[in-house]
Order: structure tokens, then C-alpha cells, then sequence
């Protein structure tokens, strides 16, 4: 971890005004914090092993250690400049009604990372390890505490601008970071002071960037990079390590927040777009009084030609030039007005990029979907291979049910195949507004209510909410289901929709009339 990444956690802890510190729970190379802040727990992680600071959901099983620092209160996080060691300053009550101080020393270096717990006098009472980066001090118990060399002088609060060629001499920069900084000063036009600027402001952001692999960046230094709360980071070691299921859960649960929030965004314009009326009746209320404006603004009190007689309206207007106002008014209307349609379209195409990604995550946490095929739906530009078809991955089933056909897709590939062997006249079926199979009902004549009812519920067996009583489930004529062009397998948008509220199948109905493939 950098020290740049590792300033902004250092920033985020000491937003916590005095947190509780319960204890100290050690297992492996992992350490875990127990703070309490806010009415519940936080998990502080240090891995020792791959010098890392980190947020985790709970604690693993293991030893508990630091027992003398047990129920303390952590008074001070402080960090050396953006170097890779902060510490805990610690109180503790004793009975006695004295208070007993410590540090917390954290040395967050790569595969010599150290813990090291201190008095109040900043003697050394215990080490995690005997790691020791720097071979010029000695790490050993009642010896007071040096930290370890730096060996950079110069960070983003202290440069000398006359000596300074590149970001990469200055502290807490890795040499990713330092080649994103040095390129932003070159467009920057060699703007050192305008550079710094735009480095503070993303160290002050609260988020960490992501690259695909699970890499945490102080800066969003790829294109394609994944913005995180700083309290959603859960440590590069994991994310590199595990299975692919929970390093693209965690990427799809990221866009599915990104999209719901540009959604309400859209919502709220789109709310604002729909009085546009409001401004036209204000500029035509300012505009037919202007026979007796200073009237009119003197009193507060103006006129509204009805047909029907005239009304008085209150008014406030405080402006220099009441004509460009009024033009203003009028322009604005317009504008919104111009801008309802787009905005619903808008709206329409992130509702339906918010359910692909939920039915996404779906089949994923149902491993319905394999790394290729994640990876295809995910990123455009992949290696050639992966864009392969991947084998031994069911895509569909069919049932059947005397002269109907059902096809339900087994994931977003599934889904698109279904899609393409369906003819315009038959009937596509999802549930409403959640995470579910796309299911298709072919026949050869016309369509049975039974029929659409079965369809309906096979579609709720096959989505989040098998177990519920009662599921509501879209269904429209497949000529009514659009794919948007350069959006991923399973992406669709629909209308001209209805809606029926159905009990999910049951497993023994699908048993009996499932077909292969």
C-alpha cells in the first residue's frame, strides 16, 4: 500500500471522534482491531504480510493480543507526512482512577511490516514480529522507539519547485501514482501549484480507485478504474485471492450504487423539468403587468388576466433588468420543457441498465455465470479468448406444456439466445422491477390465461424471490423488448408492458415437464 493511499484511511479513522478500542485479535499474518464507533463495531485490518490497512466485515477466529490496551479509548491518529507509519495514541482508565497512556505504532511496509505496541513514555512493551526495515535501529522490548528512516525529504506540503522534477522524489508516492501526477503537471502546462491543487482535492475525497485485479490507488489513475468508499475497502490480498464470484460482486454492487444514484439525480431533474410551466406563468404574470410595474414591485402584488376575471398573485421580484429576466423565464421553460423527453429516455436506459446489472449479480451469486462471461459482460475491450464462448455452462432450459414452449435463461447469455430464437409474437416475461431469468412463451395459437399464469410463476421460481407468496411479473410481446446497441448479452429495455401478481412454480411442476437443451 502506498502512503498516499494509506493517508486517506489515516484520514477516515480520525474522522471518529474518540473511538472505543475493545481489542486486538491476531490471526496469522492478519491483524483485526476492534474499534466501536457510532453504536457498532469496525474492523480495522493490518496484514502484516502484505503491508496493507484495510476494512473487513468481522473479525477471523484467533488469539487475542495487546490485552493491556483492552477497552482503552483512542485519543490521537497521527501519520508521519504520507509515510507508510501512523500511530494510536491509547487511554486507558485504570481502576484507580489514574489513566494509563499507549501507542499504537504502525509500520505499513510491504513484506517488512511491523506492529508495535508502546508506553506513555515511548518505551517498547511488545512487537508483533521481528521485522525491522531499517538494520540501524534495534526493535527490542524497553528500548524507546525510533521510527524508521525516511528516505524521501520532500512531499506535496514541502516542495522546492526550483529542484523538483517529477512526483516520484516525493513522499508516499509509488511510481503508478508518480507517472499519473507527472502526466497531469505536463498537461497541466508544467503548472506545479495547479498540480498540487488536483492532488489534494482527490486526497481529500474519501474514496480509494480500484483497478480490475483489486489494486487500491490513491487516484483514478486507469480509465478504467472503480471508485470505493473508503469504508468499503476490504484489502488487495483478498480481492486478488479469491474466487472471481466475489471480486465481480463486488465490482457489479459498486456500478449498481453509481447507477441508483445518477438515477435519483435524473429523477429529480426530470421533477424539476415538469414545472417548466411554472416559469412561463411567471414570465407571462411579469410581462402583462408591466403596464404597472413599479406598482406592481412596490406592493408586491400582481395581476393574472383569466379568462374569467383577474386574480391577484404575490410576487417578489428583486432584478436589475425586468425585460432579460423575463426572457430568461421564458427560455428556461422552454428549455425544460425540450429537456422532459430526453430525460425520461435517460431514466428508462439507467432503470434498465440498473435491472441488468441486478439480474447480473443474480446469476453470479447463483454461479450461473462463468469468469469468461462476467468478464464479457463487464468490459468491452477483453482478451480475444475470453470473448469464446464458454463451455460446459447450461445457457437455457425449455419446458414444456401441451402445444406451449417456455424458455427460461439461465444467465445473461441465455437470455440473449432466448431472445434471438423468439419470434415478435410471443410473449416475454420478467419480474417486475428485480433480478430474474428472462422467459420467452412460444405457441402455436393463441395465448391461454392458465398458460400466462404458469409462464409467470416460472418466472418468479427463477428470480430472488422463489420463497415469496406473491410476485409481481412484467410480461409484453417480444417485439416490445429492445436490445440497446453496444450494451452487453441480457441488457434489454421494454414497455406496452402488463403486470400479473403470481405464486412462484413449484420445483415438482418444473420436474415434470423440463426438457434438455
Amino acid at each position: 500500500m502506498d502512503g498516499l493511499s494509506l493517508y486517506k484511511i489515516v484520514s477516515y479513522l480520525k474522522s471518529m471522534k474518540e473511538p472505543a478500542l475493545n481489542k486486538v485479535i491476531s490471526s496469522g499474518s492478519l491483524i483485526y482491531f476492534i474499534l466501536f464507533y457510532g453504536g457498532k463495531n469496525i474492523y480495522l485490518s493490518f496484514d502484516t504480510k502484505g503491508g496493507e490497512i484495510f476494512f473487513a466485515d468481522n473479525a477471523s477466529e484467533g488469539k487475542e493480543v495487546f490485552s493491556k490496551i483492552n477497552n482503552s479509548r483512542i485519543v490521537s491518529i497521527k501519520q508521519r507526512g504520507y509515510d507508510r507509519l501512523f500511530y494510536f495514541k491509547l487511554a486507558k482508565n485504570r481502576h484507580s482512577g489514574n489513566v494509563d497512556y499507549f501507542k499504537v505504532v504502525f509500520e505499513v511496509v510491504g513484506g517488512n511490516s511491523n506492529l508495535i505496541l508502546l508506553d506513555g513514555e515511548n518505551r517498547i512493551l511488545y512487537t508483533f514480529s521481528d521485522k525491522n526495515i531499517d538494520i540501524d535501529r534495534a526493535l527490542k522490548i524497553g528500548n524507546k522507539y525510533t521510527p524508521y528512516k525516511s528516505n524521501k525529504a520532500q512531499s506535496i506540503d514541502n516542495i522546492d519547485e526550483k529542484k523538483f522534477t517529477s512526483f516520484s522524489f516525493l513522499e508516499g508516492f509509488y511510481k503508478k501514482t508518480a507517472e499519473y501526477l507527472d502526466n497531469i503537471y505536463k498537461m497541466n502546462n508544467f503548472d506545479l501549484n495547479r498540480t498540487l491543487v488536483f492532488a489534494r482535492n482527490y486526497l481529500e475525497d474519501g474514496f480509494l480507485y480500484l483497478d480490475e485485479g483489486g489494486k487500491a490507488y490513491p487516484f483514478p489513475i486507469y480509465d478504467k478504474i472503480d471508485k470505493i468508499d473508503i469504508r468499503d475497502y476490504r484489502g488487495y490480498r483478498k480481492i486478488k485471492n479469491s474466487d472471481y464470484i466475489s471480486r465481480y460482486n463486488r465490482l457489479i454492487s459498486n456500478k449498481i450504487r453509481k447507477k441508483t444514484e445518477l438515477l435519483e439525480k435524473l429523477k429529480l431533474e426530470l421533477e424539476e423539468a415538469k414545472n417548466f410551466g411554472m416559469h412561463y406563468e411567471k414570465a407571462d404574470i411579469l410581462k402583462n403587468n408591466l403596464h404597472r410595474i413599479d406598482e406592481a414591485v412596490k406592493t408586491g402584488i400582481f395581476y393574472k388576466y383569466k379568462d374569467d376575471g383577474v386574480e391577484e398573485v404575490k410576487l417578489s421580484i428583486k432584478v436589475e433588468n425586468l425585460d432579460d429576466y423575463i426572457k430568461k423565464l421564458y427560455n428556461l421553460s422552454r428549455k425544460l420543457e425540450r429537456s422532459i423527453p430526453m430525460l425520461e429516455k435517460r431514466i428508462k436506459e439507467i432503470e434498465g441498465e440498473l435491472l441488468f446489472f441486478n439480474n447480473l449479480k443474480f446469476y453470479l451469486e447463483n454461479k450461473e455465470l462463468s469468469e469468461k462471461e462476467i468478464r464479457r459482460a463487464l468490459f468491452k475491450n477483453v482478451d480475444p479468448k475470453i470473448n469464446q464462448p464458454a463451455k460446459k455452462v447450461k445457457r437455457y432450459l425449455i419446458y414444456k406444456n401441451g402445444n406451449a414452449t417456455i424458455y427460461v435463461g439461465k444467465n445473461s447469455v441465455g437470455n440473449d439466445e432466448i431472445l434471438k430464437i423468439s419470434a415478435p409474437e410471443d410473449l416475454w416475461f420478467h419480474v417486475k422491477d428485480l433480478p430474474s431469468s428472462h422467459v420467452i412463451l412460444k405457441m402455436d395459437s393463441f395465448f391461454y390465461e392458465d398458460l400466462l399464469i404458469f409462464a409467470a410463476q416460472i418466472t418468479a421460481f427463477f428470480s430472488k424471490f422463489s420463497l415469496e407468496e406473491k410476485v409481481l411479473v412484467d410480461y409484453t410481446q417480444r417485439k416490445f423488448v429492445k436490445r440497446v446497441k453496444g450494451t452487453p448479452s441480457g441488457f434489454v429495455i421494454y414497455d406496452n408492458f402488463k403486470t400479473l401478481v403470481v405464486r412462484p412454480a413449484s420445483p415438482e411442476s418444473l420436474n415434470f415437464i423440463q426438457v434438455d437443451v
